[in-house]
C-alpha cells in the first residue's frame, strides 16, 4: 500500500494506492522506483512505482509457495532472498513470450541451514572492490553472512576448485556437501543447490598442504583427476581471501 500525506486539506496519511496478491507481506526492498516484496506464502514479487501518479503496478511474481523472511534488490530485474526453512535463493525477472507475462524465475539457490531475517547492501571487507556488488546477511542464530556478486569467468573457476575440493577433503560428519546445501523447505527438493559458490568451503584451501593445493588446481606434475582452474597457488588464495577478509 502506497500512502502519501495530505498536508493541505486533512493533514494526514491518506491512501494513495496498493497492490493486490498478498496474503502476509513480510519484507520490501526498494530500488529506484522498483519494488520487491516478501510474503510468507506467495513468496516475492516485483512492482513498479509511477512517481507521479503514485500508483504501484505489479509487474512478475514467483509461483511458488516460499516463505519468504527477507530480501534485497540486487538490480532493477533480480533480487537475492531468504526463506524460513534456511535457503538462499536468487530470483531474475524473465519474460515468457509464450504467455505474454513476465515471471520472477528462482535462478539460483543454496542452503545455509540458517533462518536469515534480515539482507543488507554492505561490505564486512577491509577492502570492498568497488566494481562488486556486496551484501550483509544476519541470521537468527547472531551469525553475519557476506555475500558477493562475482562475474562469470571467476565463478567459472571457483566452481571447478570447489568440484575439485569435494573430491580431496572428507564430509563433515558424514554428510555430503551436495546433499546439505541443496534447497529443501519440507514440502520440496531441488537437484542441487546452483548458481552460488560455498565460501566455507572454499577457505579450507588455505589451510591444504602445498602439494594439496597443487593438486586441486591441477598443478600437479602427476597425471590427476582434478580439473584444471587456471590460478596460481598465490592467486587462488589471493581471490579467496580477499572474498573472505578482504585482505
Amino acid at each position: 500500500v502506497v500512502y502519501k500525506w495530505d498536508y493541505q486539506v486533512e493533514k494526514k496519511l491518506v491512501k494513495s494506492s496498493s497492490s493486490g496478491g498478498h496474503i502476509d507481506g513480510t519484507c520490501v526492498s526498494q530500488l529506484d522506483n522498483i519494488l520487491c516484496f516478501g510474503d510468507s506464502l506467495t513468496s516475492v514479487s516485483f512492482c513498479h512505482l509511477n512517481r507521479e501518479t503514485l500508483k504501484i503496478s505489479e509487474f512478475a511474481r514467483d509461483f511458488q509457495d516460499n516463505y519468504i523472511t527477507s530480501l534485497q534488490l540486487i538490480d532493477h530485474s533480480s533480487v537475492i532472498a531468504a526463506d524460513l526453512t534456511g535457503n538462499l535463493m536468487t530470483f531474475q525477472v524473465i519474460r515468457d513470450e509464450a504467455l505474454d507475462m513476465n515471471a520472477a524465475i528462482c535462478e539460483g539457490n543454496i542452503h545455509l541451514g540458517d533462518q536469515i531475517n534480515k539482507i543488507l547492501p554492505g561490505d564486512l571487507r577491509i577492502h570492498p572492490t568497488q566494481a562488486q556488488k556486496s551484501f550483509i546477511a544476519v541470521s537468527s542464530t547472531g551469525s553475519l553472512y557476506a555475500l558477493h556478486k562475482i562475474e562469470s569467468d571467476l565463478y567459472k573457476k571457483l566452481s571447478r576448485l570447489q568440484k575439485n575440493l569435494l573430491t580431496l577433503l572428507k564430509p563433515i560428519g558424514g554428510i555430503k556437501h551436495a546433499d546439505f546445501r541443496k534447497f529443501y523447505n519440507g514440502e520440496r527438493t531441488m537437484k542441487a543447490s546452483q548458481a552460488f559458490i560455498d565460501g566455507d568451503l572454499l577457505i579450507r584451501f588455505t589451510g591444504l598442504s602445498l602439494k594439496s593445493k597443487q593438486e586441486v588446481l591441477g598443478l600437479a606434475s602427476k597425471s590427476t583427476s582434478a580439473e584444471k582452474i587456471g590460478f596460481t597457488i598465490e592467486e587462488a588464495t589471493q581471490i579467496i581471501e580477499s572474498l573472505s577478509y578482504g585482505i
